[in-house]
């Protein structure tokens, strides 16, 4: 479970004694997903008005996206959605690199997330460097596919 501390969007902020769990990614990723439909309207409202804080905003908030060693990155604002999809062999019991986020699309903390397809799970960790690695508990080679959710500096 998440500790009382939270980010000013109500995230959870671990502390090192804390033990995440599962709905602790479900409900950060809902409040994102909330947030980022709202910059989404208040662009999509902006496009249709001549009010300049609309305008001003829609312009800040514009959509980024790019693609590195089969990740896709999306940025509006200060939230960086990523999502990967290719076929992985993975190795039980270790942390897996899959690749490096440009600078710009790199978690502002350490980013964890979990993901799960058929029989298998694991998580993923992106770091403060970009570096995106998932770990596995059982071995398997198949399409390797998530999308996780982070805000950046």
């Amino acid at each position: 479970m998440a500790s009382t501390n939270k980010t000013s969007l109500g995230l959870n902020m671990w502390e090192a004694s804390d033990k995440p769990v599962r709905q602790d990614f479900i409900n950060d990723n809902k409040i994102i997903d909330e947030r980022i439909a709202k910059l989404n309207s208040d662009k999509a409202e902006a496009s249709h008005t001549h009010d300049d804080r609309y305008y001003t905003k829609a312009t800040q908030d514009a959509v980024q996206t790019t693609t590195v060693n089969g990740i896709n990155c999306i940025k509006c604002g200060k939230i960086v959605q990523i999502n990967h999809s290719q076929n992985q062999t993975l190795t039980a019991g270790q942390w897996i690199s899959i690749g490096t986020l440009p600078v710009g699309y790199r978690p502002q903390l350490m980013a964890l997330g979990c993901f799960g397809w058929n029989n298998s799970s694991g998580y993923i960790r992106i770091d403060t460097s970009g570096s995106v690695n998932v770990f596995v508990g059982t071995a398997t080679t198949e399409t390797l596919r998530f999308t996780i959710t982070f805000i950046v500096p």
